[in-house]
């Protein structure tokens, strides 16, 4: 590395390497030779110590603290293990596993310095360090088990004929996996049976072992056993429903080979020596220890090592930490285990290291969150464009974390839990799960679904809140995917939900669901993707409880509780830091600001910064027009969504998106207009396309960005007669230009932060139409010195007659570009006709495309930045 770590005496910054160092946990003269037999890199441990104590004076400056350099070293690594387990959670529970039932493996030569707290952090109760760590890889797989395995897809509702059929598919399967190991070598094959089994008419399956070929569990214990999978994934049993298997799976496991006996860790006759009276100083937990090292030739096999221990090594340096147990096992490799389970106690009075740590901790719960709900979600808009967003809130109902899923969604969601914890105060009980869509309190829009589940201590007492909200594919109304563009009024856009208990009891309430969703004047479509997803849903909130519950468990209720508190206070300062900064030495800012949506109406806002004493800053949207006939009207909660937003990006500062943001702010929406519409009014284009104008307005007024695209390009199609799926996707587009930076072209900009479907997910889940192109129209960005985003273009060919439906701005006015800088490109919808010919459609429609037609969608580029002539 070049100039590396500031220990490598070339100029380098502070990194893990010197908080290792400056701890004890790196003994510069038990490093190997790692650049070859004649150089050692030194290690410059009073380069180290004299940056950390420049480092430690203005932390303490600052913060009006007095933390030692070692107190700072050991901060940064606690920081830094969180984020390291916050990745490992990311990748491990996206693919469903619980960490706890694990080993934690060291890869590489640093890993084995951060394991014993790593693995703590995680809940997991063992460590294997190997001895060749470094090429694990390679040599785990010249040694590995060989596994494969073989699946036949049955389809069928599962009952006892269907079981008695098992055994015959078990042998025809086991033949064709027999042939896949040619040459076994005098080992035998060792068999296991999985069935993936489902409620009927739902899309997800759980995967159950059910035993071996020899021995099949019976068919009551299968079901018993998929019900209890079913209670720990989803939080509730399911309905009295006809189960499906839809695949018997048969696994032939060959067992592994040892390549070569491992004698890394020991002497070379495997003898116990007597070992060298050697220790060193390091740094564990706030307190410095006395720190025994044990080399190579001191270890033995079945050797028990009690922490705190050094272990230097060839490749790394293994350091055991005071609360685990090391022991040798016979093939070479450290075996680490943690002596106890205490729970940790800390103070509840705010540590800045500590509001790091849990900054990372509620962040990954609500990641967590998603990738449950991804991974058990029925619909393309779920599963493919992840159109949701998961959170965590206090007992009050405050967004305290988010995940980084849908802006519009999560400056929203708050206002529905605090609703529905008005609506049920003292009714709630311990595994209860309400719903809601209702746009006047706290919703979006009504094919957002917002599920809600309050979580409790032992003693009944309320602690937490977790919620996730999902665009659902069809929630009833005038057209298929429930966003008529021509909709007037509420009930035109389907089925209003404003305060439903979903689960009681630890039960779907199902049959009360299927009325509620067939009920009104426009019911639901496909109810069983609706079920399917809101199970989903169901899924993610009880992983966001578990999680929670087990930060409890770890620091407490009343630390937990704190640490909340803290997230939001530091918020508050990170934005008045943030409105400080953009004020510079001024005391005052104030500029209005107006654009229009396509039919011409305004949206306007006046921003207001006063730094009299404390610090105040007010959105004031007088001027803006009334409430409108059409569905482009936005509830309150929409704006205060956006106002989050851009307050948000002002914060140069990786804090979770939460309440304590908008401590500062007074928003002042006028009733009766486009942004406070009346409870009848419809909104549902309010949600996609008057938000992003709301983002573009105060951007405007803050001087810091050209427009983006402002819409979302809302595109949904179903079959004429209702049936069947139904699609929706938002488009992509430019981004504005800021100052010293280009627009981004073919992004989904600000409020939405969706995924477009793949090609090929899109064509298999929907065989009547065909994607012929998706493109960057080049060249509709604004012209500026920096300029803006390109938008894009997307063409869909129909074999079948479908009812279409889009809903789109910029159509009319551009995306304006900021400081003399150029507006971008205008959007436009045509139809291109069987025999060529080509219909403008407009910026909003509904239409039955016939076969051999195709739609295409041309997106708005980004608005420049600054005269490029300047």
């Amino acid at each position: 590395a070049d100039p590396g770590p500031a220990c490598y005496g070339h100029g380098g910054p502070l990194t893990l390497t010197d908080a290792n160092l400056l701890l004890g946990r790196l003994v510069p003269d038990l490093l190997p030779k790692t650049f070859g037999p004649d150089y050692q890199q030194p290690l410059y441990i009073d380069v180290t110590r004299k940056q950390f104590k420049k480092l430690t004076t203005r932390i303490n400056e600052t913060l009006g603290s007095r933390f030692t350099i070692n107190e700072v070293a050991e901060g940064f690594l606690e920081v830094a293990n969180q984020v390291m387990c916050r990745a490992v959670r990311r990748v491990s529970v996206a693919r469903g596993y619980d960490l706890r039932q694990h080993t934690l493996i060291c890869f590489g030569g640093a890993a084995p310095q951060h394991a014993c707290a790593i693995a703590r952090l995680l809940d997991m109760q063992k460590i294997v360090i190997h001895p060749y760590a470094g090429v694990l890889s390679a040599y785990g797989i010249a040694m590995a088990e060989r596994s494969e395995r073989l699946t036949q897809a049955i389809m069928k509702p599962f009952n006892e004929t269907v079981y008695k059929e098992i055994p015959k598919i078990l042998a025809s399967l086991r033949r064709y996996l027999r042939r896949r190991f040619p040459n076994l070598g005098g080992r035998r094959l060792r068999y296991s049976v999985y069935m993936d089994l489902r409620p009927q008419g739902s899309d997800a399956f759980l995967t159950v072992p059910v035993g071996t070929p020899a021995r099949l569990l019976s068919y009551e214990n299968i079901v018993r056993q998929f019900k209890k999978r079913y209670q720990r994934h989803f939080g509730f049993i399911p309905p009295k429903v006809t189960l499906e298997v839809v695949n018997v799976r048969l696994e032939g496991v060959l067992p592994g080979r040892t390549v070569v006996k491992e004698k890394a860790l020991f002497g070379a006759n495997g003898v116990h020596k007597k070992a060298r009276s050697y220790s060193h100083r390091v740094f564990f937990s706030g307190k410095m220890y006395s720190t025994p090292v044990f080399f190579p030739d001191d270890l033995s096999p079945g050797m028990t090592i009690t922490g705190p221990a050094l272990i230097p090594q060839p490749h790394s340096m293994i350091v055991v930490e005071p609360d685990y147990v090391a022991r040798v096992d016979t093939e070479g490799a450290l075996i680490l285990e943690s002596r106890s389970r205490k729970k940790v106690f800390i103070s509840t009075r705010r540590d800045p290291v500590l509001l790091e740590v849990f900054n990372h901790l509620f962040m990954s719960i609500a990641e967590q969150m998603g990738y449950t709900l991804v991974h058990t979600a029925h619909s393309v808009n779920m599963k493919e464009r992840l159109d949701f967003s998961c959170a965590i809130f206090d007992r009050e109902g405050n967004l305290i974390a988010n995940a980084p899923h849908i802006p519009v969604h999560l400056g929203a969601m708050g206002a529905s839990v605090k609703y529905l914890l008005e609506q049920n105060k003292g009714t709630m009980q311990p595994g209860d799960v309400y719903m809601t869509n209702n746009p006047h309190h706290g919703g979006s829009h009504l094919p957002d679904i917002t599920v809600v589940s309050p979580i409790f201590n032992e003693q009944g007492h309320l602690l937490f809140f977790v919620a996730n909200r999902g665009h659902h594919t069809d929630i009833g109304g005038i057209t298929p995917g429930s966003m008529p563009p021509f909709a007037t009024r509420l009930e035109e856009e389907g089925v209003v939900i404003d305060n439903f208990l979903l689960v009681t009891n630890q039960r779907l309430r199902g049959k009360a669901l299927r009325r509620l969703l067939k009920g009104g004047r426009y019911p639901a479509r496909n109810l069983p993707e609706r079920l399917s997803d809101l199970q989903a849903q169901i899924a993610a909130n009880r992983k966001g409880e578990r999680e929670l519950m087990q930060l409890v468990q770890r620091y407490s209720e009343t630390v937990v509780s704190a640490y909340m508190k803290h997230i939001c206070d530091n918020a508050e300062e990170a934005m008045e830091r943030a409105l400080r900064d953009f004020l510079g030495e001024k005391r005052h800012f104030q500029r209005s600001f107006c654009d229009h949506l396509d039919d011409g109406s305004e949206i306007c806002v006046c921003v207001r910064i006063d730094n009299d004493g404390k610090l105040r800053i007010t959105f004031d949207f007088d001027g803006t027009s009334g409430e409108l006939e059409g569905n482009l009207n936005a509830p309150p909660a929409v704006t205060r969504a956006a106002v989050l937003y851009v307050l948000r990006t002002l914060i140069d500062e990786d804090i979770p998106l939460n309440d304590g943001c908008l401590r500062l702010v007074t928003i002042r929406i006028p009733p009766r207009s486009l942004l406070w519409p009346s409870p009848q009014a419809a909104v549902v284009g309010g949600n996609v396309e008057t938000s992003q104008r709301v983002v573009d307005v105060l951007l405007g007024a803050l001087g810091l960005a050209g427009a983006s695209q402002g819409t979302m390009n809302n595109v949904l199609f179903g079959r004429p007669d209702g049936k069947g799926a139904q699609y929706y996707e938002t488009i992509a587009g430019g981004s504005g230009a800021v100052r010293g930076c280009a627009g981004a072209s073919a992004v989904q900009v600000h409020m939405t932060n969706t995924r477009i479907t793949d090609p090929e997910v899109l064509e298999y889940r929907f065989p009547e139409i065909r994607l012929e192109r998706f493109a960057i129209r080049r060249g509709t960005g604004g012209v500026g010195r920096w300029p803006g985003g390109d938008g894009v273009e997307r063409v869909i060919f129909f074999y079948e007659p479908m009812e279409v439906s889009i809903l789109s701005e910029r159509r009319c006015f551009a995306p304006y570009g900021i400081a003399g800088g150029k507006p971008g490109a205008k959007g436009e919808n045509l139809l291109i006709q069987g025999d060529g010919t080509i219909l403008n459609l407009g910026g909003k429609m509904t239409k039955v495309i016939q076969p051999s037609e195709r739609l295409v969608i041309r997106t708005p580029g980004g608005g420049g930045f600054l005269n490029p002539d300047e």
